[in-house]
């Protein structure tokens, strides 16, 4: 510019001072052109802006779908977890069903033996006075027998009714529980079940079998020794006690086990929903770094604005008739000021593309380590879940050996207590062992919200 006016001045001082005012209106007209050339940089940086602005709208579309698409994954989620509930409900309903239709049985053959013996006694009445002096230790020992059955069936009472209880807090809890399960551990609990639901109906059979060969004893020993039938009978009664007690101790097993579940499941869903949250929080931040950078837009076209007003307002002086050396130090100083504009017009664009990849390089960087958690995550649990299932495989052998123990050692009561106080033991380390494992998992989910904060400290320095 300094050049072309030093060559406009030399050729207006040679021809004179007359064609001043003339040659003043063309060299306006001319400087005003050259000032219009020259603010095609501002235009170009202007679209630039603008395709930055779309590009940035165009990941935010992205970003929406990606939340659209997470909230169809919940509601598809939601809608496998009603699907599981009715599936429950109904497994639950038949095994109870059969498990009433089990009790009926026994009842029916209780009430089969009771009659038996009943008939027995009104028979032995008759001679009831001749024997009651030989029989004495007998009929003690007797005594004894329907004193522990008494016993027994007080137990058992009492056995039902912590089941009932057990099992109104366990409806209790599963009115509470949470809305979000998977296909792998449906179908997983469907197979425990079902195979703890077979496992109970082969133990049914087998007592119920054991049962009926053991009353058909019975009637053919009955016509010869009527003392050993009562015994038999006796014995026939605390069979079925104790076939009630380990369905009981089955069922409460059962109830424990499920309840741990659940509150499994609820500690995942609660993560679930907390990295929801972390991923609307993104959004939102990615929104709102989009609105900044809308409103530097906006005042840099106000500026643009700004400046072709100061345009128009050098269009229409009317101080004509100054000198055309002011007139040249005017156009100099407007030249450095536009040079200095473009520099900074230039950096400012190289400044915000920098930003731009530095924030793209930090996005990728919390996308990788999101990655990296959920797959630390998934890994934990897939340990978790072989450990449960192992302690599940050892608890159900140690019943089956607590079976076969209680098979062979029938007629020692002492023995059963010392087992059953075994067994209650190991129960209370089995649930000692999940209450660690819980810990630790409490332990990681704390890990991840403090990884989550760094996360969160790390946006917040990169937007301030």
């Amino acid at each position: 510019m300094a050049s072309w006016w030093n060559s406009a001045g030399a050729s207006n001082f040679t021809r004179g001072i007359t064609s001043i005012t003339g040659q003043i209106s063309s060299n306006f007209k001319d400087i005003l052109s050259e000032a219009s050339e020259e603010t095609y940089d501002p235009v170009a940086e202007l679209t630039r802006a603008k395709q930055h602005i779309e590009d940035l709208e165009l990941r935010k579309e992205t970003l929406v779908e990606e939340c659209a698409s997470l909230k169809k994954q919940c509601d598809e989620l939601t809608m496998q977890k009603q699907a599981v509930e009715i599936k429950s409900d109904m497994l639950l309903a038949e095994s109870r069903r059969v498990i009433e239709e089990k009790d009926n049985e026994l009842k029916r053959l209780r009430e089969n033996t009771n009659a038996a013996t009943w008939n027995n006694t009104t028979d032995l009445n008759n001679t009831w006075t001749d024997i009651l002096e030989d029989d004495q230790p007998e009929i003690n020992e007797y005594l004894r027998y329907q004193r522990t059955i008494r016993d027994l069936k007080d137990e058992n009472s009492h056995l039902r009714d912590e089941l009932a209880n057990l099992r109104k807090t366990f409806k209790t809890q599963q009115a509470e529980r949470d809305q979000s399960r998977r296909d792998n551990e449906i179908s997983q609990l469907e197979q425990a079940h079902a195979e703890q639901m077979s496992t109970c109906r082969r133990d049914y059979d087998e007592q119920i079998q054991k049962l009926q060969l053991r009353i058909a004893e019975l009637e053919e020993w009955n016509k010869n020794h009527q003392e050993e039938e009562l015994q038999k009978s006796i014995e026939v009664q605390k069979d079925v006690d104790d076939v009630d007690k380990d369905l009981l101790s089955q069922e409460l097993e059962q109830a424990n086990e499920k309840l741990n579940w659940y509150n499994e499941k609820f500690k995942e869903f609660t993560s679930l929903q907390s990295n929801m949250e972390l991923l609307v929080t993104n959004n939102k931040q990615l929104e709102n770094e989009l609105q900044l950078e809308q409103q530097n837009h906006r005042s840099a076209l106000e500026r643009l604005e700004q400046f072709e007003a100061n345009q128009q307002i050098v269009n229409n002086i009317d101080e004509l008739t100054r000198l055309l050396t002011e007139e040249r130090q005017r156009c100099d100083a407007l030249a450095a000021d536009n040079d200095s504009m473009f520099r900074l017009l230039e950096e400012t664009r190289v400044q915000h593309e920098n930003q731009i990849k530095a924030k793209d390089k930090q996005i990728e960087d919390l996308k990788s380590q999101m990655n990296n958690l959920q797959q630390q995550l998934e890994t934990k649990e897939n340990v978790y879940e072989k450990e449960i299932n192992e302690e599940k495989s050892h608890l159900i052998n140690e019943l089956q050996q607590f079976k076969e123990k209680q098979k062979e050692e029938e007629e020692h009561r002492l023995k059963e207590s010392k087992l059953r106080d075994l067994l209650e033991k190991q129960l209370v380390e089995v649930n000692e062992d999940l209450q660690t494992l819980e810990n630790e998992k409490m332990e990681l989910h704390n890990q991840i919200d403090d990884l989550k904060d760094q996360l969160q400290n790390k946006e917040r320095q990169i937007q301030s």
